[in-house]
């Protein structure tokens, strides 16, 4: 698959098919995204993969979006995205980078992921032993795709929804996003 196709077509996931991950797999969404550039070298990201009876307590401490969360069609696997304070305090733009890089490789795999920042900290610290000097920055849930999702550019709204058991995600338009040399209008 091409970057273009790949960018273009792949969107989060909300419904997933049982069907485990080989580990293999996993371990290649991180391996791809240690190759992401970090702020100075420092690398101050680490993963943890949940792919045991820990998923169940993972789900319920996250928070899917509300109207379109199927709770029959959990996550197979999430990877907890750590920075270490200890060694870089605002690592955000390696976070970003690095969980791209997941996302894409999870894509290019045939697997379906939802980035999710609204997750209990404490409780999932508790659940997975993480140290303190860790800060937990997001949960990716994985998953074989049991929905299908496509973009659609629009105006005004951009709340997401079903239409024919197919998830609707609103995009603007490019036009209405980009400039030229200064601000306009």
């Amino acid at each position: 698959m091409n970057l273009r196709k790949a960018i273009e077509k792949r969107r989060s996931i909300r419904a997933f098919s049982q069907k485990e991950i080989p580990e293999k797999i996993l371990r290649f969404c991180i391996d791809q995204a240690r190759f992401a550039p970090s702020a100075m070298n420092k690398q101050p990201l680490e993963y943890i993969i949940v792919n045991d009876r820990k998923r169940e307590q993972i789900f319920n401490n996250i928070v899917f979006g509300g109207q379109v969360n199927n709770k029959e069609k959990k996550p197979t696997a999430y990877i907890i995205v750590l920075s270490n304070s200890n060694i870089n305090q605002n690592p955000d733009y390696d976070v970003g980078l690095a969980v791209q890089n997941i996302v894409l490789t999870a894509f290019s795999q045939k697997m379906g992921t939802c980035i999710l920042g609204s997750i209990n900290q404490k409780a999932i610290r508790s659940l997975l032993n993480i140290p303190f000097n860790f800060e937990i920055k997001l949960v990716i849930a994985l998953g074989y795709p049991a929905e299908k999702s496509i973009t659609q550019e629009v105006e005004s709204s951009f709340e997401y929804y079903r239409k024919n058991n197919i998830l609707v995600v609103p995009k603007r338009k490019l036009k209405n996003i980009i400039h030229f040399n200064s601000y306009e209008e």
